[in-house]
C-alpha cells in the first residue's frame, strides 16, 4: 500500500505540474486534455483505494470525497438527456481544479502522515 500511495501522488504531482506547465506555454487544448488526464488518473486511483479499503473509512475525508465526485459522475451524463442541463457543466470548469488539488493534498496527508495507532493517541 505504502509503495502504490507514494508512486501514486508522485505521478500526480508530475501530470498536474507538467500539464500547467505546457497549457500555459502552448495556450492549446492542453488545458482540456490536462483535466481528462489528471481527473482520470484522480478517479483511477480513488477506485484503486475504495477496492481495498484503504483510507475510506466513514467520517474520513476521503470517504467524504469519493461520495462528491461519484455523484458529480453520476450527474454529469445526465447533461445529454435533460435539455439544458449541461448549466450543471458549467460551475465544474472552475470547481475541478480546486478538487483535484485537493484530492492531491489528501493523498499527501495520507502518505507523509500516517495514521497514528491506537497505543499511540494515549
Amino acid at each position: 500500500m505504502k509503495n502504490f500511495k507514494t508512486i501514486d501522488f508522485i505521478i500526480q504531482v508530475f501530470l498536474v505540474i507538467y500539464l500547467t506547465i505546457t497549457s500555459l506555454v502552448n495556450m492549446d487544448r492542453t488545458f482540456i486534455y490536462g483535466y481528462f488526464i489528471v481527473g482520470g488518473w484522480q478517479v483511477i486511483s480513488m477506485i484503486v483505494h475504495q477496492i481495498n479499503k484503504w483510507y475510506t473509512n466513514q467520517g474520513s475525508r476521503r470517504f467524504y470525497y469519493h461520495r462528491i465526485i461519484a455523484a458529480t459522475l453520476i450527474i454529469m451524463p445526465s447533461g445529454f438527456i435533460i435539455p439544458n442541463f449541461f448549466i450543471v457543466w458549467v460551475p465544474l470548469l472552475f470547481i475541478a481544479p480546486i478538487m483535484a488539488i485537493y484530492y492531491l493534498a489528501i493523498c499527501y496527508r495520507e502518505v507523509f502522515y500516517p495514521a497514528k495507532r491506537p497505543l499511540e493517541l494515549i
